[in-house]
């Protein structure tokens, strides 16, 4: 443990195992052992339906079993609605859960499945990388997914504890009881996660019912509004009993400002209750022991030096009551209580409480009791690690620092604008979930964007957008990590957007139009990441109310294309050279993978042409695209799927060879999120996305491991025994023993043998765009198996690090089902759902607002409705996808129900409305109705 740690305290059920028990732990016959078990073992021990087999040894001669043997009604089960995911204390199934419940680029803070907050990553931020270290080792085994972090975890700078919690008192026929609002309070405890919301419930003998929901303001495209450094609790209790009980809440809150400073010569932390319009507030910061400037200033340098406070609203006239208490459960003695700690010695953590005047709740009646709870920690350590990089570096803080000075100015403001910030995050969670889609779906497919609100995403004072690839780990918003993500893209495009405009085609971009893939802290190139950030500039520029971003940054992006065009070196549409990618190691050889991920950027380069009238250029890249996509396939398909061709020049170099890789029409994927043309004929689309499905989906993973261990040593562990996902690459025409070139048994070359759940994300997208439903959500599900609570926490995706932002490919999943299309300056959007078009709902975004989209068939009439709930959405063209077959007689379009003239056309199923720009605001509607005929009559 680093010497900086040395005086936390380490999580007792947190044993990190040494390097000799890992190894006796992994070892064969474990794994055979674990493997022989087969699927149902996991079932059993978490209470989830029986996903496949039982399978036999023999099933992995091949490595991959062929038939995945997936069970019926784990099947229905992928397709149905259901009902939402509530995991509870009866089933021991909240110990790791924790949800991100603060602002975007604010820090990191969780809450519990028993409602505690934990995690308290609110005071500073690492600025090194953890990546390899000794304390995470997050690359060797993939630590917190095989041994999960628990709500009592402590041994890391960033989980520093806080003696924090609520508590009821409840007094019913002349008894009174106090409970604390957690696992140690209750034995009935359920927890229900719809990020941003989380919703807790406790349940009692006493038929006193306590329902929390928490949350940080979040309003999709408002990043101002969800990027505040606070987060509110909502308890509402209620009287289930027969007879009047009066019920009061409190919380405390430690003085934690300062979190690693103990010398009482330093300073002093201080403490006070202070009365507000709108309630009682708990105050704690700390200061200097001496005066004047020269002490301020070195105090500020202290780690987690800031303010934090805790509000307890008014409600019903009454005033709460606050101070200074010995320990939490003081709160309900506060009359006497002191009201201030002034000068409180470094050593000391003061703990102010809040209680409310006693309720009186008659039968079936509730109470609402509110808490606010805000920080402001701007400053980052100053040692500078990777984040040292930045320009700048030293003098930066968190983007809050210019909007508020304190933690009460926080309080102010999410008070003072209660009504909105409120109303915003609830009316986007009844929007996400007001759908027909599977409620895992839902969960599964958005979740990952809480990246954003924890330590991988950071928001400077001078604008800038910075991100690890995961928390603490690899910096620079990489490219090539960073480029598979679709939910910050969708929900929040002004961030990648920026990336875009100020990093990537910004302080990245060279003259020779290379790009650094990881900004100021990786001055090189890897050809996936560049391939892909192009085609994240269309993206960017569809996901615009006009072209001014496109016209600012085109000169770059053209130079940028042509730098990929002189790599290929021939004009034959396949790269053949050098190319440096996600997987660690530059890579030789022309493969699908990369190959495909250049024609897409083509693809992208040609539309975006086309749109700046640069009518040549396009031309230039429609030519090389053409030869590209022919070429592809002559040189590269197998007649199932994409290879890799080594060069024989660079034997030593990582291959896939003859193997079946996870990314292989990557590109072809991503140009599907924008509604381009395909750069890949669609027959060997489909068959190299089967092939995925067929060789990669391993309904076992340990048992695929161990299979693997002889030619391809290693492999992080992202899927255990019993559990199902897609492995980066197979072998099922041999090759493995060579793709390590001269690295055999090297960490990298390991990576072959993972489930890494950001690369399935991107190919589920895929094989959901082309009509392979069952397999795509089959591999979905498995993913979101993986992450039951029973096992870990559902709401961190790891890869490398925990919260990985490549899990954010998950959104892309969502986008392909519903079929969307959108391009925001040209005013178009689309709809082809690929799951009940017949009886269709969810929710969709754009450039400035989100609502519903509805769809129905009833016999040969098709109905679809879409309503803006947030923003505005400016439309020139609309379009919907038909019955196979059908052939449309007739159609209308309305707008608020008065008849919109529009120019109709219908090409390859595909109806849609041509019409003068329509400008739809919040509450407005937009309908259709399509009669059709079947192609046959």
């Amino acid at each position: 443990m680093k010497k900086t740690d040395e005086n936390l305290t380490p999580n007792k059920r947190y044993d990190i195992p040494k390097k000799k028990e890992v190894k006796k732990e992994l070892d064969r016959r474990a794994f055979v052992k674990l493997s022989s078990m087969g699927l149902g073992a996991v079932g059993t021990l978490s209470s989830m339906p029986l996903m496949a087999g039982p399978f036999t040894k023999e099933d992995f001669e091949n490595s991959v079993p062929l038939d995945k043997k997936l069970d019926k009604d784990w099947v229905k089960t992928l397709f149905e609605r259901g009902t939402p995911d509530v995991f509870t204390s009866q089933k021991d199934e909240l110990k790791y859960i924790g949800m991100p419940v603060g602002g975007i680029g604010c820090g990191q803070l969780y809450l519990g499945g028993d409602g505690q907050l934990w995690y308290w990553g609110i005071f500073d931020a690492r600025t090194h990388s953890e990546y390899g270290s000794t304390l995470y080792r997050p690359i060797v085994v993939g630590e917190h997914y095989r041994v999960p972090i628990s709500q009592d975890y402590s041994v890391s700078l960033d989980s520093w504890l806080v003696n924090q919690g609520f508590a009821l008192q409840v007094t019913q026929n002349g008894k009174t009881t106090i409970k604390k609002l957690n696992s140690a309070g209750y034995d009935d405890v359920s927890f229900r996660g719809e990020y941003p919301l989380s919703k807790v419930a406790f349940r009692a003998a006493d038929n006193i019912a306590v329902d929390l929901e928490a949350f940080s303001p979040f309003c999709p495209l408002n990043v101002n509004d969800s990027s505040l450094p606070t987060t509110i609790l909502q308890y509402t209790v209620t009287n289930n009993g027969t007879v009047a009980t009066s019920v009061r809440l409190g919380g405390w809150l430690e003085n934690a400002v300062c979190p690693l400073v103990a010398d009482p010569g330093q300073g002093f932390r201080e403490t006070e209750v202070v009365k507000t319009t709108n309630g009682l507030t708990i105050s704690h910061k700390a200061s200097p022991r001496n005066t004047g400037e020269i002490a301020r200033q070195d105090l500020e340098k202290w780690s987690g030096f800031g303010t934090l406070t805790l509000t307890l609203l008014n409600a019903d006239g009454q005033e709460n009551i606050g101070g200074i208490v010995k320990d939490g459960m003081g709160i309900f003695d506060l009359d006497n209580a002191q009201k201030q700690a002034k000068e409180i010695i470094l050593s000391s953590r003061p703990i102010g409480a809040l209680s409310s005047q006693s309720i009186s709740l008659a039968p079936r009646a509730s109470h609402t009791f509110t808490f606010v709870l805000s920080w402001h920690f701007p400053r980052y350590r100053q040692e500078g690690g990777e984040m040292g990089a930045i320009d700048g570096w030293g003098q930066h803080k968190r983007e809050y620092a210019r909007r508020f000075d304190d933690a009460q100015a926080v309080n102010n403001y999410v008070i003072e604008n209660w009504d909105r910030l409120v109303s915003q995050t609830k009316d986007w969670n009844t929007t996400w979930y007001n759908s027909t889609l599977p409620y895992w779906f839902l969960d599964r497919s958005f979740l990952s964007v809480n990246c954003l609100a924890s330590q991988t995403l950071h928001w400077l004072d001078n604008g800038r957008w910075w991100g690890w690839e995961g928390i603490n780990c690899c910096p620079g918003t990489c490219q090539h990590v960073w480029g598979y993500a679709q939910g910050a893209a969708r929900i929040f495009p002004e961030i990648e957007r920026y990336f875009r405009e100020e990093v990537d085609f910004g302080l990245s971009w060279q003259e020779d139009g290379s790009t650094w893939y990881r900004g100021e802290s990786g001055k090189t190139i890897a050809h996936d990441g560049h391939a892909a950030t192009i085609m994240r500039a269309y993206r960017e520029h569809q996901m615009s109310a006009d072209d001014a971003f496109l016209k600012k940054r085109w000169n770059r992006i053209k130079k940028s294309i042509e730098f990929l065009i002189e790599e290929d070196g021939n004009d034959n549409g396949i790269l053949e050279g050098r190319q440096y990618n996600t997987l660690d190691a530059a890579w030789y050889g022309p493969m699908g993978w990369i190959s495909s991920m250049y024609l897409g950027a083509l693809q992208c380069g040609k539309a975006m042409s086309n749109e700046m009238g640069d009518t040549a250029f396009a031309k230039k890249c429609h030519n090389i695209l053409e030869a590209g996509s022919q070429n592809i396939v002559a040189q590269l398909f197998n007649g199932e799927y994409f290879i890799h061709k080594p060069d024989p020049a660079h034997p030593d170099a990582t291959n896939t060879n003859n193997g079946s890789s996870i990314d292989q029409v990557r590109g072809q994927n991503f140009i599907r999120q924008m509604g381009l043309p395909r750069v890949i004929p669609e027959k060997e689309t489909k068959s190299a996305l089967q092939s995925i499905y067929k060789y990669n989906f391993v309904p076992d993973a340990a048992a695929y491991h161990e299979k693997m261990q002889k030619d391809i040593p290693g492999g992080r562990w992202y899927a255990l025994a019993g559990e199902a996902g897609l492995v980066i690459c197979s072998f099922p025409k041999g090759g493995a023993d060579k793709a390590g070139g001269g690295r055999r048994g090297h960490l990298y070359v390991g990576y072959f043998n993972e489930c890494m759940n950001g690369f399935e994300y991107e190919a589920i997208s895929g094989m959901i765009w082309e009509g392979m439903l069952q397999e795509g959500m089959a591999c979905f599900k498995a993913v979101h198996d993986r992450y039951h609570a029973s096992k870990r926490n559902p709401f961190n995706e790891i890869e490398c690090s925990d919260h990985y932002s490549r899990s954010m490919a998950s959104y892309g999943i969502f986008t392909a089902l519903c079929g969307y299309e959108y391009h925001g300056p040209k005013g178009a959007l689309g709809f082809a759902p690929k799951l009940t078009p017949e009886d269709f709902k969810a929710p969709f975004t754009v450039a400035e607002g989100w609502g519903t989209y509805t769809q129905k068939r009833e016999g040969r009439l098709q109905k679809t409705n879409l309503t803006l709930n947030y923003g505005t959405l400016s439309l020139k063209e609309f379009s919907v996808e038909l019955p196979e077959g059908a052939v449309p007689k007739s159609s209308k379009l309305m707008a608020n129900g008065k008849r919109v003239s529009a120019t109709v056309s219908h090409k390859a199923g595909k109806y849609t409305w041509k019409l003068s720009r329509l400008k739809l605001n919040k509450g407005d509607q937009l309908e259709t109705e399509i009669r059709f005929q079947s192609r046959e009559q």
